[in-house]
């Protein structure tokens, strides 16, 4: 992105936090919804999903899931998460991601090119004090993306623990066997970036559509009085910042910021560096620059990203790496 569109779309996420608070609605149906994910988790995996703990984390060659009870005394609990963790690494190793399916109910993120790369994918269970884990390791990169993007929505689904992030030309140089960590290959976005918001899947897009004229008409253009048409009216918040509500959204920008529409452009001007859509979610990584902050005449870049759910047609939920804002800011 530019500074400006950075800018906007960080104001974006946290504009409702400006002018309003979370609405009741909205926070009960995102708690019942993580309700009822949990009770599927423990019908698929056998062990109760408020007596255990999950932890997701990014690694250079892939990643690891760890299950482990919260009463070292559960004896019962640890022999079910050993039993469920072996079986999904011998599903997984076989492409099967049935598993994970039936416990969000749709088709989860990374899992379809995992299971086109399996051959190129190792799972590897082993027992841990209180329950266990699974360790994930390729030298595929394209395996490592998806791995990433796989655990990065069970953090965030499951309000688990992890380390993510982790950059893939870095991941590259570690595979190859030397990294200089002084050095940076810079973030470059796509040359056309309409061209990355289509898809010969019909559905995939449509929703990738949606999130174009959601860059372009309204973070680019100012075009508030067309949010309806891609936000839905409750829009569920997971930026730390933010809260949830479209209404919200489009008072911040017209009636504090006075944002003012301008022609909406043919092309779209955001430097967009890639855009996955895959069952109901659509994810968009975008340059992003940055001051150092020993020399402020120098400046370098990284990757944002932002991710939506759809709902019938919409963007219904969203989902960035923001962190929460310092009150003296």
């Amino acid at each position: 992105m530019t500074g400006r569109h950075v800018a906007q779309g960080f104001v974006f996420m946290i504009a409702v936090a400006a002018c309003g608070h979370r609405g009741e609605s909205a926070r009960s149906q995102s708690d019942s919804a993580f309700a009822a994910m949990q009770a599927r988790g423990e019908t698929v995996m056998g062990v109760d999903q408020y007596a255990s703990a999950h932890v997701f984390e990014d690694l250079v060659d892939g990643g690891r899931i760890v299950l482990d009870v919260s009463n070292a005394s559960d004896t019962a609990g640890i022999v079910a998460i050993r039993h469920h963790m072996h079986d999904i690494a011998t599903a997984f190793r076989a492409g099967d991601f049935a598993g994970p399916f039936r416990v969000h109910a749709h088709v989860v993120p990374g899992t379809s090119v995992m299971a086109a790369r399996r051959t190129s994918i190792t799972y590897d269970a082993t027992d841990r004090p209180h329950g266990a884990e699974v360790r994930i390791r390729t030298t595929d990169l394209t395996a490592v993306a998806a791995i990433h993007a796989f655990l990065a929505f069970q953090r965030t689904a499951h309000h688990a623990a992890g380390h993510g992030r982790l950059h893939l030309p870095l991941a590259a140089a570690l595979l190859a066997g030397s990294v200089s960590l002084q050095a940076q290959e810079t973030v470059v976005g796509a040359s056309d970036p309409d061209a990355l918001f289509h898809s010969s899947d019909p559905r995939l897009d449509a929703n990738k559509q949606v999130v174009y004229h959601i860059v372009k008409n309204l973070l680019e253009a100012g075009h508030w009085e067309l949010a309806d048409r891609y936000l839905t009216e409750r829009y569920i918040q997971h930026n730390p910042n933010a809260a949830s509500g479209r209404a919200g959204v489009v008072k911040y920008f017209t009636e504090v910021r006075k944002v003012k529409p301008v022609p909406i452009p043919e092309k779209m001007m955001t430097k967009v560096v890639s855009v996955v859509a895959e069952g109901d979610l659509v994810v968009v990584a975008y340059v992003h620059e940055l001051k150092n902050a020993k020399d402020s005449s120098q400046s370098y870049t990284t990757t944002w990203f932002d991710m939506w759910r759809f709902k019938d047609g919409k963007a219904d939920e969203h989902w960035d790496p923001a962190t929460r804002i310092s009150a003296t800011r």
